[in-house]
């Protein structure tokens, strides 16, 4: 019979750091951060009226999802201005859905029953999911709220940034200044064109605005996304 020779050190080595990485890819999200273009990655979250609620059960229709946080002054001027009231109203065939990545331990996470109470208060119509673990606010890279993403019929982005041009936690009664870009990129896309792709600015602007406290601030349109913290926190935090 014929003596089988031992493997070399150097072969047991790389196949012991390829078994290794095999088993972290494994570990490790697929997807840290979506871009236009990109498959939404699937999630299934619990809403504050105890409703479960699953991305790909809306394959075949256009979504909207919405990262926020009722404490955070930019959502606040949103709820008082009805934008995302005005978008449900305007594209009633399209699925709205808020994401709120507060966790537990933070002071502004608020338990379901209080949640409802505020949605109610507020008049907000649209589901809103509880993320207190964090994971799919990281599996989207979301920075601030809000931030809003469109999905496609497909299930592909066609929108990933700020939800509008305003630079100011202020309440205007006129929105003539404004651009809605959710609003921009659901009629170019039911318009049979691609979404144009808008500056992320305001994006931006409000991480700024949330991090130092000012109201105000001039931004460059150069400028990167600061780097993201553990998950998706609101403004005064």
């Amino acid at each position: 019979m014929r003596k089988l020779s031992k493997p070399r050190v150097g072969t047991v080595m790389a196949l012991t750091t390829m078994a290794a990485a095999l088993v972290l890819a494994a570990c490790t999200p697929a997807t840290a951060g979506v871009n236009v273009g990109d498959t939404a990655p699937d999630f299934q979250l619990t809403a504050v009226d105890g409703k479960a609620y699953q991305l790909s059960e809306y394959a075949g229709k256009v979504v909207v999802l919405e990262w926020t946080c009722p404490n955070c002054p930019f959502v606040k001027r949103h709820n008082e201005e009805k934008t995302m009231a005005e978008l449900v109203k305007k594209y009633p065939n399209v699925v709205f859905l808020s994401i709120d990545s507060s966790a537990k331990s933070q002071d502004y996470y608020m338990d379901p029953a209080t949640y409802q109470a505020v949605l109610k208060e507020r008049g907000l119509v649209t589901p809103h999911l509880q993320d207190t673990t964090g994971e799919v606010g990281k599996m989207y890279d979301a920075k601030t709220t809000p931030h809003m993403f469109v999905v496609d019929e497909k299930g592909k982005v066609i929108y990933n940034g700020a939800i509008d041009s305003k630079k100011t936690t202020e309440v205007q009664t006129s929105k003539d200044d404004v651009e809605n870009y959710v609003d921009e990129a659901l009629a170019a896309h039911f318009a049979g064109k691609t979404p144009g792709t808008v500056t992320d600015e305001a994006l931006r602007l409000q991480r700024q605005i949330r991090r130092r406290g000012a109201v105000e601030e001039k931004s460059s349109p150069t400028t990167s996304f600061p780097t993201r913290i553990d998950s998706v926190r609101c403004a005064g935090s």
